[in-house]
């Protein structure tokens, strides 16, 4: 999926899903998603990074009860419960000119979750020029 206003690119794999999670899976076998913002001009851009639960889709894991890690450039920035990100934004940052910022963003259940075959999560990561 490509958000794009010729000078910047919002670049990201697709929905956050995950259904039939299992409590503190190995970090291997944590699925990761991708996404980049690509500055393709030579000015700088303020931008945040939101993540949202995907209303097509019922999610029944609470925030409270999923874990996450946000790394820009393969570097941890962010972790912790899902419920303590604020206004759902996942990253505010700027971007200097002809750059690109490499997000990767993985989501597990918490140690406190209670797993069953019928609950799931969905959310959906957003890009917005600030």
């Amino acid at each position: 999926m490509l958000g794009k206003n010729i000078a910047l690119e919002f670049i990201n794999s697709g929905h956050i899903d995950y259904v039939n999670a299992q409590v503190n899976d190995p970090e291997e076998i944590i699925p990761t998603y991708y996404f980049r913002v690509k500055n393709n001009i030579d000015k700088v851009f303020k931008y945040e990074i939101t993540i949202e639960k995907d209303t097509k889709l019922p999610s029944t894991f609470s925030e409270d009860e999923l874990m996450y890690e946000l790394k820009l450039d393969n570097r941890v920035i962010k972790n912790g419960l899902l419920s303590s990100i604020q206004n759902n934004v996942l990253d505010a940052n700027t971007i200097s000119g002809n750059k690109i910022n490499d997000y990767s963003l993985r989501i597990w259940l918490a140690d406190n979750a209670i797993d069953d075959a019928n609950k799931s999560y969905h959310y959906v990561v957003n890009f917005r020029e600030k």
